[in-house]
């Protein structure tokens, strides 16, 4: 094995909405509608908003969590990061002021996540993010997962015990007598099945109290289990012995032979990454040192991504039951390492929403703002009747947000809208709900 591979697989800490004729508004959305011949490109493209990585002695394997749909993204890269844009854009958790954030969870609706901290706190949030507070007591944490609702709570330490709560974190109770290297933890939706990786696959049926081993056959075992909703579906990946997926609730194991190496080391496949959706349809593995390969039925099929050339993949993607993915390299270079995120939009295409607002009544010839809502940063063209507002065209944000100062000429109801379109070509223009404003005359002297 190379050096490479020796260091990432010892040193593993902590890197881990009047009314209006019907044909006038009709006429007026479909003159809006984005074009049907720009579609967005289907390959990733990478983050710059995370920075590089931690560079230490120890070994580097990202984490990322994300909300169904993939708007809401947090990353463990040292320090926490957080996306509501899709991957677009990132900021660091300064409430989480620790460089060796190892592990992090999402709910499905983005809303509850969880953080865990390499010698120190386990962090949570129930405002997608916006605020943050500590649980727990200062340990070596190393993995995380919690039921959907974030009540029952699963966290391991490295070289330690699992722990679980059932009060979304403010008491716990130790689960295993063993010592073990814990490499990741996974829950079903109800935090009753729980899944956890180390020298096997071990497995709890009854929220996490007690735990037997599913003696999987995989060589030198084990890194990033993940599970379906329901717990039906697990996947994992193997130290140079590829990646094993049950659909059977992990009574049986198959290893997803389809995954193939073309690194120095063949036959070897280096599992050191792998995430399952919460449907248990789509599934990528990071084969380290090669290349990073989905699925979108379960297994039956995989697709190598040839246009991400072979690199040190590894760690806990996300990935949505629509085939979008966020993952990371982490770059190796004697005993430093650096790193860059890529987000895939998916096999539909990124979607994107704007939303617009405006002082419900306004005056003729005098100042309003224009204030629209995105969910990419891009350019915003705010509209008046299905007309460009002059001065209002394209207005270019890097953040979620985009104004323009509108002078009505005009009297009476008015219908605005807006058109975003994103900096990203990976994902789609969307167009804002119309809303009615009033335009009235003008009282003041001029």
């Amino acid at each position: 094995m190379s050096l490479l591979r020796l260091s990432l697989k010892r040193h593993v800490v902590a890197k881990k909405y009047l009314v209006i004729p019907f044909l006038a508004l009709t006429s007026l959305l479909l003159s809006q509608a984005p074009s049907q011949s720009a579609a967005p490109s289907q390959t990733y493209s990478v983050s710059t908003g995370i920075p590089l990585f931690y560079s230490g002695t120890y070994g580097v394997y990202p984490e990322y969590a994300s909300s169904s749909d993939g708007r809401y993204v947090i990353a463990a890269h040292d320090y926490l990061y957080r996306s509501v844009n899709y991957g677009a854009s990132w900021d660091t958790v300064t409430a989480v002021n620790s460089p060796n954030v190892s592990s992090v969870w999402s709910s499905a609706d983005g809303t509850k996540l969880f953080a865990t901290v390499y010698g120190g706190l386990i962090w949570k949030s129930t405002n997608s993010g916006t605020t943050w507070s500590s649980v727990g007591s200062t340990k070596n944490w190393y993995a995380i997962s919690a039921s959907d609702d974030g009540t029952k709570v699963f966290a391991a330490e490295w070289n330690g015990l699992i722990y679980s709560s059932s009060d979304s974190g403010a008491t716990w109770n130790a689960r295993t007598s063993s010592n073990l290297g814990w490499t990741s933890i996974s829950s079903d939706s109800t935090g009753t099945r729980i899944y956890a990786s180390s020298d096997n696959i071990y497995a709890s049926t009854d929220s996490g109290v007690t735990w037997t081993s599913k003696s999987v056959s995989a060589g030198s075992c084990c890194f990033f289990v993940s599970t379906s909703s329901n717990g039906k579906n697990v996947f994992f990946g193997a130290n140079g012995n590829g990646f094993y997926l049950s659909t059977d609730y992990g009574s049986s194991f198959t290893r997803q032979t389809a995954i193939t190496t073309t690194s120095r080391d063949a036959p070897n496949v280096w599992g050191y990454g792998s995430a399952m959706s919460r449907d248990g349809t789509q599934l990528v593995a990071l084969s380290l040192g090669d290349y990073v390969w989905l699925s979108n039925d379960t297994g039956t099929s995989w697709t190598k991504q040839a246009n991400l050339t072979p690199d040190a993949w590894a760690g806990l993607p996300a990935i949505t039951n629509d085939g979008r993915v966020v993952l990371g390299a982490a770059d190796y270079n004697w005993w430093t390492y650096t790193a860059k995120t890529f987000y895939y939009p998916g096999p539909a295409g990124g979607a994107t929403s704007i939303s617009i607002s405006a002082a419900a009544t306004s005056k003729k010839r005098l100042a309003t703002t224009l204030t629209a809502t995105l969910s990419n940063p891009g350019t915003v063209t705010f509209y008046d009747n299905g007309r460009v507002i002059s001065g209002c065209k394209s207005v270019l944000t890097i953040t979620t947000t985009a104004t323009c100062s509108w002078v009505p000429q005009i009297q009476g109801a008015r219908y605005l809208s807006a058109r975003l379109t994103p900096t990203d070509n990976n994902y789609y223009v969307s167009n804002s709900a119309v809303i009615p404003i009033s335009i009235s005359k003008r009282t003041t002297a001029r």
